[in-house]
């Protein structure tokens, strides 16, 4: 006979539930591995002839982990409207996931995580000079006090 209960752990777990992760624990620290580990053998080159393919790829990441709180600025999917998101959009968005606690300690938030995931996913995906050049466009940007690895994905798209 079939099981009808649920279970509290789910096929994209960080959806499950929205505190942070404890990445000392087995089942964080595996969490952060599947989450992280590049989108396929082939690194994106940067190229714009690739990009729809990354983005899907990405996209497909984004369901799979349960990244989908992240994917929306304004309403807007970062898959299917990044050329309609200006960077202002993008810093504004970002400083819902850092904020500094009264001790001047950052807050960690589900979302936070995410974002880093996300981000170092994006980085094992991409060859040397495409991250070179990632880099370079980001230090031109103005972060307004939000770490410039959450606007990655924006320059990227730039």
């Amino acid at each position: 006979m079939a099981s009808t209960s649920k279970s509290n752990y789910g096929l994209t777990p960080g959806e499950v539930m929205d505190t942070p992760i404890d990445y000392t624990t087995s089942i964080g620290w595996k969490q952060w591995e599947g989450a992280i580990r590049k989108l396929s053998d082939e690194l994106y080159d940067g190229s714009l002839d690739k990009m729809p393919m990354f983005i899907k790829k990405l996209k497909y990441r984004a369901s799979a982990t349960g990244w989908s709180s992240i994917c929306e600025i304004n309403v807007k999917c970062i898959f299917n409207k990044y050329g309609k998101l200006s960077i202002e959009e993008c810093i504004d968005n970002a400083k819902k996931y850092y904020v500094l606690e009264s001790s001047r300690k950052m807050k960690e938030t589900r979302d936070a995580q995410m974002s880093q995931q996300m981000i170092a996913c994006i980085q094992n995906s991409m060859n040397v000079h495409s991250r070179w050049k990632t880099v370079a466009r980001s230090l031109r940007l103005p972060s307004r006090g939000v770490p410039m690895r959450r606007l990655l994905s924006t320059v990227l798209c730039s």
